[in-house]
């Protein structure tokens, strides 16, 4: 019996980790376009500094660093923005595998389930709302990922860098935003998914008296998931 729970539970999370694989990917293909179009901008700019000798003060003077960064910071609200979609997309699958997974655990053990209803379990993990925490974060992205290649480019003159190196270290400090959607799509996925299980759990008490928390294990795993491993709740 308990050979079947464990193996319910592992397919189910082969499948929300599949789905937290796509929506990373997607992200990650979104802020790699965002960098392409970005790319020969910067090329050309760090390539114009090279070839006139010119120095930080007149760039700012001619106004080419702040149109570089108005631009940057609306391709990045456009990836912001889109990454959102994708994360609620994700979130959205999630909830239904929680409440798939929870449904088969339950009737494993018992003939009956009392499905937790899925507006509510959507609305209790949507952290995606306008004004919430999380859209704050992914709103904030795009300036400070300017920022960054502003002062890539403005160091590299300081220190003399050629063009290539210049664009190089620009394009590289504008990946900032990146890191942060991927973890984002990560951790929302998972937050979804065993949100929507522990709720349906506890609409089920009268059969679930408790779980237990179980860990992979390996070099993804967090010191706490390692020490709450085992450990029954």
């Amino acid at each position: 019996l308990m050979a079947t729970i464990y193996q319910v539970a592992e397919r189910f999370a082969d499948r929300v980790n599949r789905r937290e694989e796509r929506a990373r990917a997607r992200v990650a293909r979104i802020y790699g376009e965002l960098l392409a179009r970005v790319r020969p901008k910067i090329d050309r700019l760090a390539k114009d500094i090279a070839e006139n000798g010119r120095s930080a003060a007149w760039l700012h003077r001619q106004d080419r660093l702040q149109t570089l960064n108005r631009m940057l910071v609306g391709l990045h609200r456009e990836a912001a923005t889109a990454s959102a979609s994708e994360i609620r997309s994700a979130r959205r699958d999630a909830i239904g595998l929680g409440v798939e997974q929870a449904e088969r655990t339950v009737l494993s053990v018992s003939s009956s389930f009392t499905r937790a209803p899925i507006e509510a379990l959507q609305k209790s993990v949507n952290f995606l709302a306008d004004g919430s925490p999380l859209r704050g974060v992914l709103a904030k992205l795009g300036p400070v990922a300017s920022d960054a290649m502003e002062r890539a480019l403005v160091q590299g003159i300081a220190e003399g860098l050629n063009p290539r190196e210049m664009a190089s270290r620009a394009v590289q400090s504008s990946d900032i935003a990146r890191p942060k959607a991927l973890t984002i799509a990560r951790t929302e996925t998972m937050r979804s998914y065993r949100s929507a299980s522990t709720e349906n759990y506890q609409a089920n008490s009268d059969v679930v008296e408790g779980w237990t928390w179980l860990a992979a294990l390996d070099t993804t795993t967090c010191a706490m998931c390692w020490a709450m491993h085992g450990t029954v709740h």
